[in-house]
């Protein structure tokens, strides 16, 4: 169920961003429309045209952009979250039965001990070429 519910609140959000998405071309459409109505009205020359528009249309569709940018990054380091626990999922680990047989009982030592009985006078630096001790338990 809670996977469900988080895929459910992934597609809200991009459904936001598309809609997010859409109203910026429709600004865009609109600031060119705009730009050609200044232009209409205003006794610009011929080849100051395209200015007009193009300047309308980035003036509405990158202002509304960049009114929007901080919604809109919220959202996507939402959706990035929330698909990260989604691809890790909600496993819980198992309980393991233990068996008292299988408890450890002795030690049983492996390595190269030092077989010096006596304590040095001075401590001997660390040789690297001396194996430690191991040990396992059985």
């Amino acid at each position: 169920m809670g996977q469900e519910i988080k895929q459910s609140q992934i597609d809200e959000l991009e459904i936001q961003n598309k809609k997010r998405n859409l109203v910026t071309l429709t600004a865009v459409i609109f600031g060119i429309v705009a730009g050609y109505y200044v232009y209409s009205n205003t006794k610009a020359k011929k080849s100051q045209f395209y200015k007009y528009m193009l300047g309308g249309g980035l003036v509405f569709g990158l202002g509304y952009r960049l009114f929007t940018m901080e919604k809109a990054t919220r959202r996507k380091e939402a959706i990035k979250k929330t698909k990260a626990t989604l691809e890790q999922g909600d496993y819980k680990p198992a309980v393991a039965l233990v068996d008292s047989s299988a408890l450890p009982t002795t030690v049983v030592d492996l390595g190269e001990t030092n077989t010096n009985t006596t304590k040095p006078d001075r401590p001997q630096p660390l040789n690297p070429n001396v194996k430690k001790p191991l040990m396992i338990l059985k």
